[in-house]
């Protein structure tokens, strides 16, 4: 079978089912965060997949941003403020963020009080998005949000194509992606697969341990159209194994 590592089997249970608490990063609180996603080892955590990836090798300056286009930009928040419609009465959300370069209006007609109490002035956060025109403003609505913590931009985060997790309250991409980072190097290659070495050679398959490590953090299947669809080889790799 396709073991990917020279793991013993004890080792191999071992490692799988450590609980995710113990995994660095981890922690007691983060554990029962990740339990209500269905999340309490090391091998559940392998299978939580992104749900999408978003292509970071080139952050987009606000001045660059064109309407229509769904960009990936880097800002800080220079004010925010909670406006109300005088005609519809709708109540919105809006901050203005800027780069140095120019400026781009985000607004949330939902959740507003969710946002309103983590989105503060001088924030810097990465934003992805559809670009709109609104007169002569431009807009982004719902962005999804990031916050950038301190200025490490290290390589999970930044100049990659980037994966993105289902979230739960109180746990927030970056805590998510360094666990899982953690995850796939400590377990990755102890994963075992029942398919047959003469399976896996006829069908062109890639190894299980490389399937897992690319589909969490792509660096050599970085088309961002096929990592989205989920078709991309190491997709394709773990789905073949379901079937078998």
């Amino acid at each position: 079978a396709d073991t990917g590592e020279p793991y013993q089997r004890g080792e191999v249970d071992r490692v799988l089912s450590t609980p995710i608490q113990y995994v660095k990063g981890g922690g007691p609180r983060i554990s029962q965060l990740l339990k209500k996603k269905g999340i309490e080892t090391v091998e559940d955590a392998l299978y939580n997949l992104p749900i999408r990836y978003e292509d970071r090798r080139e952050i987009k300056r606000l001045a660059d941003l064109r309407v229509g286009d769904r960009c990936v930009g880097c800002a800080e928040v220079i004010a925010v403020e909670e406006v109300v419609y005088p005609k519809s009465r709708r109540r919105v959300y809006e901050a203005i963020l800027g780069d140095g370069s120019d400026l781009l209006t985000a607004k949330w007609f939902q959740g507003i009080n969710h946002i309103k109490a983590r989105l503060k002035k001088n924030d810097r956060v990465i934003f992805c998005g559809e670009i709109r025109g609104y007169r002569a403003q431009r807009e982004i609505h719902h962005p999804d949000l990031e916050w950038i913590e301190d200025q490490e931009g290290d390589s999970l985060h930044f100049g990659r194509v980037v994966p993105v997790y289902s979230e739960t309250e109180g746990l927030y991409q970056r805590r998510i992606r360094r666990i899982m980072h953690q995850v796939v190097e400590d377990a990755a290659g102890a994963i075992t697969s029942p398919i047959p070495h003469q399976v896996s050679e006829r069908c062109n398959l890639m190894p299980l341990s490389q399937a897992l490590r690319e589909v969490h953090f792509p660096r050599e299947y970085v088309d961002i159209e096929r990592l989205n669809d989920k078709t991309s080889p190491p997709h394709q790799r773990l789905a073949f194994e379901e079937f078998f």
